[in-house]
């Protein structure tokens, strides 16, 4: 993957809506270290170590048309449900507001099963979030990028 790629990837905030209603906000942070207690929530992430944001729009990063994009979401939407893992719905925007897609953050996900999911819908990464720390992990592509975050509340 072109490191123009991996710089979009890395300048990516992520919006999500919590089970409670609450729309929340993951982005890139320098070197600045949150935590999941310090946000004072989110509930859908309360004893979770882990949590995904993936996608099934725009394969290898080639954008496809509107109803494709939500065919494929659904599919994988219904995958990741399949698998018994619990996700919230997520927007994925670039830091400069040039593009959007649908997400979805997964939660307590094994990191094969979201693998194997991002290879299937032809997904050249996923995002990892742990309380330490924001990644972004190759899958249809070599290596991984490792980033501090920072949170907000939205809503």
């Amino acid at each position: 993957m072109s490191e123009d790629l991996w710089s979009a990837y890395a300048r990516t905030r992520v919006e999500f809506l919590d089970c409670d209603d609450v729309r929340w906000a993951i982005e890139p942070a320098g070197d600045r270290r949150q935590g999941w207690p310090d946000l004072g929530g989110p509930a859908f992430l309360a004893g979770v170590e882990v949590a995904w944001v993936l996608t099934a729009h725009n394969p290898f990063s080639d954008p496809l048309p509107p109803a494709a994009n939500a065919w494929r979401q659904r599919a994988c939407a219904a995958a990741v449900a399949a698998a018994g893992y619990p996700w919230r719905p997520a927007v994925g925007r670039g830091l400069d507001g040039a593009w959007e897609e649908e997400y979805m953050l997964v939660a307590g996900a094994a990191e094969s099963v979201i693998a194997e999911l991002a290879r299937r819908f032809h997904q050249n990464a996923v995002y990892r979030w742990t309380p330490q720390e924001w990644s972004i992990i190759g899958v249809h592509m070599t290596g991984s990028r490792h980033l501090r975050w920072r949170g907000s509340r939205l809503s």
